[in-house]
């Protein structure tokens, strides 16, 4: 079935089940675990087990959880429960890959320099088309503004953008468009007239 998955879906690099115990079926069983990382510890593994809603979304990171494979990835996972003692006893992932994702969001433009980006719940990347500049420090954003919002769009203080503001329920990723404000007022005065 997983090779299935894979075969069918372009935008699908991984599909794993991996218990607690250490053993792992890894897309058509012959991918291994890396013995270097310990895939309980990794973020995607421990928010599946506390998730309330009982799924978990990550933010993009590379996988390094698979031998050989470092791919730039957003995990879904979700919780492996026995039947019978109704425990928790894994999980259950899948990678999507990164390109997918930036592919649907780069085709986006708003006005000429305009773009849109993707926050996790918690504030983190997702998506942003000069994320390497975001890591680097070389870019900000307004994220905690975005993030406590509690309308759908605002100015920022240096009033040179005009961020939108979608928030997912289902999700909990926040889409938002900046929108420079030059570019939205270029043609006032031909409007004007």
């Amino acid at each position: 079935q997983f090779t299935t998955i894979l075969e069918s879906r372009s935008d699908i690099y991984n599909v794993a089940a991996v218990a607690d115990n250490g053993e792992a079926l890894i897309n058509s069983g012959a991918d291994r675990l890396n013995k270097y990382v310990d895939v309980r510890q990794q973020s995607w593994y421990q928010a599946a087990l506390t998730s309330k809603k009982g799924i978990a979304i990550s933010s993009s990171h590379v996988q390094n959880a698979i031998k050989s494979s470092y791919k730039w990835v957003i995990t879904l996972s979700r919780p492996l429960v026995n039947y019978k003692t109704g425990e928790n006893d894994g999980v259950f992932f899948i990678d999507l890959n990164y390109n997918a994702i930036s592919s649907l969001c780069s085709n986006n433009n708003i006005g000429g320099s305009g773009y849109i980006f993707i926050l996790d719940e918690n504030g983190n990347i997702i998506y942003h088309p000069q994320q390497q500049l975001m890591y680097g420090g070389l870019k900000t954003e307004n994220i905690d503004e975005i993030m406590s919002s509690t309308k759908d769009h605002f100015q920022s203080e240096e009033g040179d953008k005009l961020y939108t503001i979608s928030k997912s329920d289902m999700t909990g990723w926040t889409v938002v468009g900046a929108a420079y404000t030059s570019e939205l007022l270029k043609n006032n005065k031909q409007a004007q007239m």
